[in-house]
């Protein structure tokens, strides 16, 4: 159920529902490129890869996807919250804790590669997978 939720993200949307309101940007659009949820023991690995991030958005993607799981929520409760944007609708928020920031991925023109990257991108999109 949890991978069938986390992959509605994949694809390019308006997150404002997902984002505390800061003013920090002037666009809530942002292009979700790949996801994956597993299992490592005891705990859910929720990956995500973009072209941004909105202030919260991942933890509160990822409670809303748990709300979900949980039925709180229907299943496609996030396409909803894509298409109508509703900030009071969302699920609760993950704690900030488990949460880390991997890695960035900057244009080849760059130069700058900071760890390898879980995916490769060419100008067609995601063509390679490197598993941790």
């Amino acid at each position: 159920m949890l991978t069938e939720v986390w992959e509605q993200l994949v694809g390019k949307a308006h997150f404002g529902a997902f984002c505390k309101q800061s003013g920090y940007t002037r666009s809530d659009e942002l292009e979700v490129l790949w996801t994956r949820v597993r299992q490592q023991g005891p705990w859910l690995e929720f990956d995500i890869m973009a072209d941004r991030f909105l202030h919260n958005m991942v933890r509160a993607l990822v409670g809303t996807a748990l709300d979900i799981a949980r039925g709180r929520f229907p299943a496609d409760h996030i396409q909803t919250l894509l298409a109508q944007p509703d900030r009071a609708q969302i699920g609760l928020t993950a704690p900030a804790h488990g949460l880390y920031f991997y890695n960035v991925v900057y244009p080849p023109e760059y130069g700058l590669t900071l760890l390898e990257p879980l995916l490769q991108l060419d100008p067609e999109g995601i063509n390679t997978f490197n598993p941790r």
